[in-house]
């Protein structure tokens, strides 16, 4: 059951950081554009997200075990 949970939260690391990567090049088209109108807080949101994303996707990723840890503790009360 553990395996289970522990492929399930890296499968879903691994989309948060591929559905992260296209919007890498949403966020440089976005800040050569932006450089020439002067609109930073678009840009601003955008760098924010792409990195919250990529963030989540690594932890579910690398960290299952310990996630997987804190859900068994959790459910034993």
């Amino acid at each position: 059951m553990v395996d289970i949970q522990r492929i399930a939260f890296m499968v879903v690391g691994l989309f948060l950081i591929a559905s992260a990567l296209p919007e890498l090049v949403n966020i440089v088209i976005t800040t050569l554009t932006l450089w020439v109108i002067g609109g930073k807080q678009v840009l601003i949101e955008l760098i924010i997200v792409f990195f919250l994303k990529v963030g989540l996707g690594f932890w579910l990723l690398l960290g299952s075990h310990g996630i997987i840890k804190l859900i068994h503790l959790t459910q034993r009360e």
